[in-house]
């Protein structure tokens, strides 16, 4: 049964990184977050809840992410789904296909706060896909 409260999936095969990313979150005022220890939980719980933003580690041993990318992008019910990848991988190729496949955006291992903070979770029905509409627009205004 899918909800309409919706909130934000983290997917990390790491404890450690589900546990810092979730504690980030709820000190930037997030109430509803869940977590996936890999690939194919995601893939699970995406197919029974709405989320508002999925945090998506690339490697990990079950599923990749770029996988679980390729499944959510796929799916007419999802596909909308902001996907932010999240990796210790800083390869420009790898980051690049991450953006092809439909990711929203890429963040690096480990977190900075500055770049968490500029690039926060959507709140109050705002999109990852909106803000960087509004953020482009006012790029495009200031020029």
């Amino acid at each position: 049964m899918a909800t309409d409260l919706a909130g934000i999936l983290i997917v990390d095969d790491n404890e450690d990184n589900r546990y810092t990313l979730q504690l980030m979150l709820e000190s930037d005022g997030h109430e509803r977050i869940t977590c996936a220890a890999g690939g194919n939980e995601a893939i699970a719980l995406i197919k029974k809840e709405k989320f508002s933003l999925v945090l998506l580690d690339l490697m990990m041993p079950d599923l990749n992410g770029d996988e679980v990318l390729k499944t959510i992008k796929s799916d007419p019910d999802q596909r909308d789904m902001p996907v932010v990848m999240i990796s210790a991988d800083t390869n420009a190729d790898k980051v690049s296909q991450c953006i092809e496949l439909g990711a929203d955006d890429y963040l690096p291992k480990p977190f900075n706060p500055t770049i968490r903070q500029h690039r926060r979770a959507p709140r109050g029905g705002e999109s990852a896909q909106s803000r960087a509409r509004v953020r482009g627009d006012g790029e495009k205004a200031g020029k």
